[in-house]
C-alpha cells in the first residue's frame, strides 16, 4: 500500500515459521481525527518481505 496506513484483518501462514502475507485494510481520516476503515474497496495482499515492521509512537498508545 506504498506507505499508506492500513489494519492487518488476516495473516497467511505457512507450513513453519512467521507470516508470508497480510490481508490489509486501506486507512482513512474519520470523524475525530480518528484513522477507520476505507468503507469501500482499499483491501489488498501485502506479503510480509514487502512490509516494514511498525513502532508505534508512545503518544498514539495514550487514551
Amino acid at each position: 500500500m506504498a506507505g499508506r496506513p492500513t489494519m492487518v484483518y488476516a495473516v497467511e501462514w505457512a507450513e513453519a515459521g512467521p507470516p508470508v502475507a497480510y490481508r490489509v485494510q486501506e486507512q482513512v481520516p474519520g470523524s475525530h481525527g480518528r484513522l477507520v476503515p476505507r468503507p469501500v474497496g482499499g483491501r489488498e495482499l501485502a506479503f510480509a518481505t514487502e512490509c516494514l515492521p511498525y513502532v508505534p509512537d508512545p503518544a498514539d498508545l495514550a487514551e
